[in-house]
């Protein structure tokens, strides 16, 4: 007969193991293996994004487990990110719809977080974001027409190009739009400012137009000819536009322009970066110039058309036709690669921490962290065909006049 002492043992023991299995939420004394789809996820406050989370139970186990957020040492994740569902029926392997939001009080930073259940443990990366570049706006469409190209000056001013000679120039930030277009059947690839009302704007049939928003007038002063002109910059007193073929003109005042030794590729951006101008275009080609008269060849990202160009934080970006994203962090020396799965990137830009890049079929892809991560942003539709930053905006232009703005 059992003494007094041995029934609590018993009963002890019993009550333990009935709240280990009520704990791992069924029978079968096992439990689950946890796996996010991803181990970088980037919210802006106030955004939900889900995440597949895949659950697979192990030993035998059965039943529902509870999912929570924490930090990597195990205390609580911030009040501000919330995590749903919180209870997952396990019968089997599983694919949950993880949903993440981070709420309008979040605080922008990046933090190591994990989503613990049932034993199982995925870890990842948490990083929220400024609006900027993450939350667009559709804006309603100044033309019909396509638009190639947008920039922007000091003056505050945005200025957008395109076929027909379209021209477009915004004093609030993309929102709204006065018609400066040209008349002319030139169709304007890229622009750059000239002064405080004036832009330059390149071309087809090798046009380069001085656009004065304020005068409304439009000054021809390319060389014209057979060719087209796709990319233009401004740096170190001289602007510099390539084209087709690996024409190169420079002009010192943005009137009177000079031919330089052609490079036999086609380039299709150009830029500058504070200390050079860098080209891109056919065949993965990447030059370099301090003047835009003589050309020394980077390393290149591969041999796909390079559609466009940019640097920010030490880094350069660059897109190609075959929707991938190259990233260089020593001045063009090596290239790391990202495949975004868009038919086709047509340009990049840089502004405040952030890259946007956009392509095909409304595709917008940014990156907070110089290029290492990429998180798909765009709204679909009509194809996007060029991104400026300015004034703490950026403003994205493309197919039938279609204009984005962010934030």
């Amino acid at each position: 007969m059992m003494n007094y002492r041995t029934v609590v043992r018993l009963v002890l023991s019993a009550l333990l193991v009935a709240l280990f299995v009520a704990g791992c939420g069924g029978s079968g004394g096992g439990r689950v293996a946890l796996d996010l789809a991803t181990d970088y996820v980037e919210l802006y406050p106030g955004e939900t994004r889900t995440v597949a989370l895949s659950v697979t139970p192990t030993g035998g186990f059965g039943g529902s487990i509870d999912l929570k957020l924490q930090e990597v040492d195990g205390d609580p994740a911030p009040a501000w990110i919330q995590l749903n569902p919180g209870t997952v029926n396990v019968s089997g392997a599983t694919t949950v719809n993880l949903t993440l939001q981070a709420t309008a009080s979040a605080a922008v930073g990046s933090y190591p977080l994990r989503v613990v259940g049932g034993g199982g443990v995925a870890p990842f990366t948490l990083r929220v974001v400024p609006a900027l570049g993450s939350r667009w706006r559709e804006q309603t469409r100044p033309t019909s027409q396509t638009l190639n190209g947008i920039t922007w000056n000091s003056a505050g001013s945005f200025l957008a190009v395109g076929a027909g000679g379209s021209a477009f120039y915004s004093t609030d930030n993309g929102q709204t739009w006065q018609d400066r277009s040209l008349g002319t059947g030139d169709i304007l690839r890229a622009a750059t400012p000239l002064d405080a009302t004036a832009f330059l704007a390149v071309g087809y049939n090798r046009a380069i137009w001085i656009i004065d928003v304020a005068a409304w007038t439009g000054d021809p002063r390319g060389p014209g000819g057979v060719g087209y002109l796709y990319g233009i910059a401004h740096g170190n007193g001289v602007y510099v536009t390539v084209g087709m073929n690996g024409d190169v003109y420079t002009s010192a005042d943005g009137g009177t322009w000079n031919p330089q030794a052609g490079l036999g590729v086609t380039l299709n951006a150009v830029i500058y970066d504070g200390a050079r101008f860098v080209a891109v275009g056919g065949g993965g080609t990447v030059v370099t110039s301090s003047d835009g008269s003589i050309w020394t060849p980077l390393t290149s990202p591969g041999t796909a058309s390079l559609e466009g160009i940019a640097y920010g934080d030490g880094a350069y970006v660059a897109v190609d036709v075959f929707g991938r994203v190259h990233t260089s962090p020593d001045g063009g020396t090596t290239w790391t690669s990202w495949d975004s799965g868009a038919a086709w990137l047509y340009d990049v830009a840089f502004g405040e921490g952030v890259f946007v890049v956009v392509g095909a079929n409304g595709a917008v892809f940014t990156s907070n962290d110089d290029g290492v991560h990429w998180t798909p942003r765009g709204p679909g539709g009509d194809s996007l065909f060029d991104v400026a930053y300015g004034n703490g905006h950026f403003v994205v232009v493309g197919e039938n006049g279609r204009v984005l703005t962010s934030p």
